[in-house]
């Protein structure tokens, strides 16, 4: 338990497997994945797009679908069906239609869909 995120200072190299794969440990790749999960949403030219992803402590919940390991790719993610079709149907305007793929979101552009630049938020 950690009783101030915002001051904890954790790297997720500490966790990295020492050599090779092995249980309870990170691969290199997944060190990188959670180091971008800390960060936020960025454009390919390191601007942020929010305030900063979730806080050291919030990686395990202990309920299924609530935690990192599925972002990490150690189990399936909960998620993984219903974030695409909320991209398709919801989340843009316009929308994108049946045949976007998640790995089609361009963090350059698509956050304007999105509003996630707030830009919403103050034309209303």
């Amino acid at each position: 338990m950690i009783g101030n995120p915002l001051q904890c200072n954790f790297d997720p190299s500490e966790l990295a497997c020492s050599s090779g794969p092995s249980q309870g440990c990170l691969t290199a790749k997944q060190v990188e994945t959670a180091r971008k999960i800390y960060a936020g949403p960025m454009t390919s030219r390191g601007e942020k797009l929010w305030l900063g992803g979730p806080l050291p402590g919030s990686e395990y919940s202990g309920r299924q679908g609530q935690d990192w390991r599925e972002l990490l790719g150690v189990e399936p993610h909960l998620y993984s069906m219903l974030t695409p079709e909320g991209f398709r149907y919801l989340f843009f305007m316009p929308e994108p239609g049946p045949t976007w793929q998640l790995g089609e979101f361009d963090f350059d552009r698509d956050y304007k869909r999105h509003h996630a630049d707030g830009n919403s938020l103050r034309q209303q």
